[in-house]
Formats: structure tokens, C-alpha cells, sequence
């Protein structure tokens, strides 16, 4: 099975007109994880350049689609800078962004997948799937939870493995009902 997050390429038909005022989800997406893996937030150096960039690769051609992107991706990645988590991370050595993996599962298939974050608390590791979705109440919240705590497990399975130790794992939603909601799976 292959992490659904890498699957996703974006639908040529907005890449190439960007006809919509919204920036497509999987734009968003993209920036986010991209801006999450340098560390690169609001008030950074070099944010805004970065952050512009960003979109351009995300596809968005269309000046209007591009800003709204830029403007949604800002503040998810506003919510991650003020929340105890980035702090956390950002206090941890070595944290690690982005780690492809292949793996095995118990029945013998091929899986592979990004872990998004993963680095070494005083309590033991920890790694993190963040989720740009825009979540609007506790019920989506819950579905969305349980569509996807299934990759957490299996990207803490793989650390697991590697590691010698079952790392925490973390649903990070940027944007349950207005804010960064943590599940730990």
C-alpha cells in the first residue's frame, strides 16, 4: 500500500488555467509540508519569498488562486508556530522531516510512505502526520481521525522497527474548527 499523501498529484486543468478564487486543497497541502520540512513559518527569514515559491511549484499559476493559497497556507502555519508542539520540536535535536520508508506489513505486502516528523522527546520519540484539512466541526474531526490513524499506526510501526522502541504517534490537524487539534493514535 502506498501513503494516499504521496499519491495525490494535483488535476492539470486548475495547474494550468486556475480559474477558482480558492486554492485547491492539495495546494495547500502541499505548501504546508513543504514550509513544515524547512521550518519555514510566519517570521521566519526569507518566509515570504519562500512561501511564494512554494505556490508557484504547488501549480498555482492564477495570481488569485496563488494568494489565497498563500494567505490559508500562512495561517495554518501561524496556528503550528504559536501552538506547544513547534516548540517541542523545535527544542528536540535532530528532528526529522520527511523520511520515506519501505516496509513490509505483518501479511507480507510492500508498503511504503513519508513519515512527516519524527525526533527523540525526554520522554521517548514521538512522530507527527500533519493534516492540512479544513475540519469544521467535532463530528468531521472524528471521521477524519479515523481515516487516518490507520497510516499513523503503520508509520509507527515502521519506527518501531527501526528505532528498537514504539514511538507516540500524532494526528496534527492544522484546522480542526478553527485551530490545531493533537490525537495521539
Amino acid at each position: 500500500e502506498t501513503d494516499p499523501d504521496l499519491d495525490q498529484e494535483p488535476e492539470r486543468t486548475w495547474r494550468a488555467t486556475g480559474s477558482g478564487r480558492r486554492a485547491p486543497a492539495i495546494a495547500v497541502g502541499r505548501i504546508v509540508h513543504a514550509a513544515i520540512q524547512r521550518s519555514a513559518l510566519p517570521g521566519s527569514a526569507g518566509y515570504e519569498r519562500f512561501i511564494e515559491n512554494e505556490a508557484f511549484r504547488a501549480g498555482l499559476v492564477d495570481m488569485r488562486q496563488r494568494q489565497a493559497a498563500i494567505e490559508e497556507s500562512s495561517e495554518l502555519l501561524g496556528r503550528l508556530a504559536a501552538h506547544k508542539l513547534w516548540g517541542e520540536v523545535r527544542a528536540a535535536e535532530g528532528a526529522q522531516h520527511e523520511i520515506p520508508f519501505t516496509t513490509s506489513d505483518p501479511q507480507g505486502q510492500v508498503q511504503s510512505g513519508q513519515i512527516d516528523l519524527l525526533w527523540r522527546a525526554p520522554e521517548g520519540w514521538k512522530l507527527v502526520d500533519f493534516k492540512s484539512d479544513r475540519l469544521r466541526d467535532e463530528a468531521e474531526l472524528q471521521a477524519a481521525v479515523e481515516e487516518h490513524a490507520h497510516q499513523v499506526e503503520r508509520y509507527m510501526r515502521c519506527a518501531a522497527s527501526l528505532l528498537g522502541e514504539k514511538p507516540v504517534g500524532l494526528l496534527c490537524f492544522l484546522d480542526a474548527v478553527g485551530e490545531v487539534r493533537l490525537v495521539e493514535v
